[in-house]
């Protein structure tokens, strides 16, 4: 059996521990009250086969730094981060330059935590250049409840799940708002198209922004009361501000500077960046967001 370590006690690390039960995968994190491991993480690193990195994006950079001398070559490392570091940086760029000798998967998909742990199925596009190990991690996951597609879009995977927080949460937006179910539709094809673009411009696939890693990640996280990301949209425009911090929130003002250049043509990202990096009134800004598109 593959020894697996996942590595973040958080709720998407105990529902990844929860799909891969039969494995018996160990859960380490350096707050003694999520940690299971009771072993030391070098000791660990020694002999696992596969990590999943189930960290904040912030903290990417860190752990990777901190677990490359202690990684077999042949481990394969997963990433479930879909944020960015506080310059800015994808996870994609933060793993390739903290583990360049080891393989890298990005998981990204419908994957709510809540859900996963009551029990309910999910899904997730595993993004590699490396088709073994592609194959490494979807055989772990075999009989679970958990749906893998594959993709060698490793950049278009680890990105799609971080744009699509900001669309979910412009969806919560112009929901509380009152929009209305046509502009919402609306807004999900502008989504969706500019998505598509960003991708391509950062050096990922078109096709990816259809993926589960895009449209499935985004139709989940906008949809449901356990979305950080909804809850967030919605508060702005309740109270404004964020009393609960979601990956978007915390995420759009760090990479702005990146997207800024790339604005001409996405009406509903540029209005996202009004409210959430500049602060502006969601109500005025959303109201009319349709003769924008």
């Amino acid at each position: 059996m593959k020894k697996i370590l996942i590595i973040g006690g958080g709720e998407i690390g105990q529902a990844l521990a929860q799909l891969l039960l039969v494995h018996e995968p160990v859960i380490f994190d350096k707050d003694e009250t999520k940690n299971k491991a009771g072993r030391p993480l070098a000791e660990l690193l020694a002999e696992a086969a596969i990590v999943f990195l189930a960290v904040p994006t912030q903290a990417l950079a860190s752990v990777g730094k901190e677990i490359s001398s202690h990684l077999k070559t042949e481990a394969v490392v997963v990433s479930v981060s879909k944020g960015a570091s506080a310059n800015g940086n994808f996870s994609f760029e933060i793993l390739a330059e903290v583990l360049p000798n080891n393989p890298l998967v990005f998981m990204g998909g419908p994957m709510l935590a809540a859900e996963i742990k009551a029990g309910k199925k999910a899904g997730a596009t595993l993004g590699s250049e490396s088709a073994e190990a592609r194959l490494v991690v979807r055989e772990i996951f075999a009989h679970s409840n958990l749906l893998l597609k594959e993709s060698d879009d490793a950049t278009g995977v680890a990105l799609a799940g971080l744009l699509k927080n900001f669309y979910a949460l412009g969806l919560a937006v112009a929901e509380e708002v009152g929009v209305g179910a046509n502009t919402k539709g609306a807004l999900v094809a502008s989504a969706l198209a500019e998505i598509t673009e960003l991708l391509v411009s950062f050096g990922g696939k078109a096709e990816t922004a259809y993926s589960l890693a895009g449209l499935g990640d985004l139709v989940a996280t906008a949809s449901s009361e356990h979305s950080r990301n909804r809850t967030a949209g919605r508060d702005l425009v309740r109270i404004g501000k964020c009393p609960i911090e979601s990956e978007g929130s915390l995420a759009l003002p760090l990479v702005w500077p990146r997207l800024e250049s790339k604005l001409a043509g996405m009406p509903f990202l540029a209005a996202i960046g009004e409210v959430v990096v500049h602060g502006k009134n969601p109500k005025n800004v959303f109201e009319n967001i349709l003769e924008r598109l």
